[in-house]
């Protein structure tokens, strides 16, 4: 996957580049859940280093030839309970 974010500079939530995550409120929200990508505090400042801002977004990567496309849905679960009671 090519690197979307320098490796090697240090994003602040406000950069408009950071808006691929959503808005500033939703990345305190990751910090404060621990998820999300890594973050450094630089005093009282939040900073993203760019190489973790690329690997989290590389492991987000969802093939849909494997697993979104092997996922049931509840409504199928329910059916095929079904048929094996029936037998």
């Amino acid at each position: 996957m090519a690197n979307i974010f320098d490796d090697d500079r240090i994003h602040f939530p406000e950069d408009t580049e950071m808006r691929v995550f959503g808005s500033i409120e939703k990345l305190a929200q990751w910090r404060h859940r621990n998820v999300g990508p890594d973050f450094i505090r630089i005093g009282r400042r939040i900073g993203y280093h760019g190489k973790d801002l690329n690997a989290y977004l590389s492991a987000q990567r969802t093939d849909p030839s494997t697993k979104a496309a092997y996922r049931t849905t509840r409504s199928s679960k329910s059916l095929l309970l079904k048929v094996i009671a029936a037998n």
